[in-house]
């Protein structure tokens, strides 16, 4: 292998130790970048999915005490109390 492909490699590996880290750093601060890092599940063994369920962030990552969400029915609050008391505990 040629120098300079090698040294592109080393580079890459180096940027993606580098992104792993500072997703870990996220992940310890937000609860849907820890949802996202630790590829967590929901109760029927899907990923967790932001693409229909984007309000949901904010609720994720809200530390308030007391919230009060208006919902529809089947949005998957239940899960995210779950999560979130399982990710808050301290």
């Amino acid at each position: 292998m040629s120098q300079p492909k090698q040294k592109q490699e080393q580079i890459g590996k180096q940027e993606a130790q580098e992104n792993k880290e500072a997703s870990k750093l996220l992940a310890d601060q937000d609860c849907d970048a820890w949802i996202d890092y630790y590829k967590i599940k929901n109760e029927k063994g899907d990923p967790i999915d932001w693409y229909n369920h984007q309000f949901q962030i904010d609720i994720y990552n809200d530390q308030s005490k007391n919230l009060v969400v208006m919902k529809a029915a089947q949005i998957g609050l239940s899960t995210l109390e779950i999560i979130k008391n399982f990710i808050w505990i301290e």
